[in-house]
């Protein structure tokens, strides 16, 4: 590894146990954020805080993710072409499986109510 390389991974080390210092601190931040922040608040017999910039959550989510690693995120399923989608001779799906998977389509689309009373439009 080129000197450049091993300077950088110090750095990057050095910088987390920083973070690493002020972990509790961030999430508190974040969490103040989460649930509405005042920009002068009192704290007991001592003068007021003032923030003259409110804590940022951009900074604490990016401090976060550095060290715990990036939450998981919902993956986008894209639709098959065509020629990738199976058909099925529903007429040989056996009646139950086909009322389950009915009732698991009106569930999913808000048509519980319906699927239920056996209503159709």
């Amino acid at each position: 590894m080129n000197e450049s390389g091993t300077e950088k991974e110090r750095l990057a080390a050095e910088m987390e146990r920083e973070i690493l210092g002020q972990l509790r601190q961030c999430l508190n931040n974040l969490m103040s954020l989460a649930n509405g922040i005042k920009v002068a608040k009192e704290r007991g017999d001592e003068s007021p805080v003032v923030y003259d910039r409110p804590p940022d959550r951009a900074a604490n989510e990016y401090i976060l993710n550095r060290i715990l690693g990036r939450p998981p995120s919902r993956k986008t399923i894209a639709d098959p072409e065509p020629a990738q989608l199976k058909r099925i001779d529903l007429s040989k799906v056996p009646r139950e499986r086909l009322e389950t998977m009915e009732r698991w389509l009106a569930e999913a689309y808000g048509e519980s109510d319906r699927a239920d009373t056996g209503e159709a439009d």
